[in-house]
């Protein structure tokens, strides 16, 4: 039983740590098409793509996912490298660099990833377009949306909606590498870094409890 506890300390010590250092994760993953990619129209050339993770944290993961910034681009069924941090490596069309995420934007993903959209579900390429619109819109790398975006207007109500993320709502930025440079950055949502805690200072309580009682 004490090895089978220390095994689960060393483990959510592990995934602690990544989640608390982001930046310091860089493996790799695929992305295809995901089936509402935007094609033509509004939105054009950004998600849904889907991601599946090959290693490090994202390993024997499948998400979909939307582009971050504008002007990057990558292959579909390409396979990159990835780092997981708060902030676009590269500022993109618009904003610094590096250049963070913001609030509106984490929100959307968020409710994408956990089908909370309710009658804004993604059920089309259509609305894939538009949610993609939005997240641009909302990253500064486009200068006008659509009149009446849902997705937009949805961003718009949760408070300080342009403030930086900061890893609100555990959502955080994919930047892509390869040995030819920066390519499309993604969204990912990841686990809250204050659940592993609790959850690795639980552990830590009952195998010192177990210890001193064995000693007793």
């Amino acid at each position: 039983m004490r090895k089978s506890i220390s095994a689960q300390i060393i483990l959510i010590t592990a995934m602690t740590v990544m989640l608390w250092a982001p930046a310091a994760m860089s493996d790799t993953i695929t992305i295809k098409y995901g089936a509402y990619y935007s094609g033509s129209g509004v939105g054009a050339g950004g998600g849904e793509f889907l991601i599946t993770g090959n290693s490090g944290a994202l390993q024997g993961q499948s998400f979909l996912t939307f582009c971050l910034e504008k002007n990057e681009y990558f292959y579909i069924g390409g396979t990159y490298d990835y780092k997981i941090t708060d902030a676009a490596d590269a500022g993109g069309a618009g904003g610094p660099s590096p250049d963070p995420l913001s609030v509106g934007s984490a929100y959307l993903y968020y409710q994408f990833v956990t089908n909370q959209l309710g009658t804004l579900a993604i059920t089309s390429s259509t609305l894939a377009g538009q949610f993609q619109e939005a997240i641009w819109y909302l990253e500064n790398e486009i200068t006008s949306i659509t009149p009446g975006n849902p997705y937009y207007d949805l961003a718009t109500k949760v408070a300080n909606y342009s403030s930086n993320a900061n890893g609100a709502y555990g959502v955080y930025v994919l930047n892509l590498t390869d040995a030819s440079g920066k390519h499309q950055d993604q969204l990912v949502c990841v686990p809250e870094s204050s659940t592993l805690l609790l959850l690795g200072a639980g552990l830590l309580f009952v195998a010192a409890y177990r210890k001193r009682y064995a000693n007793i």
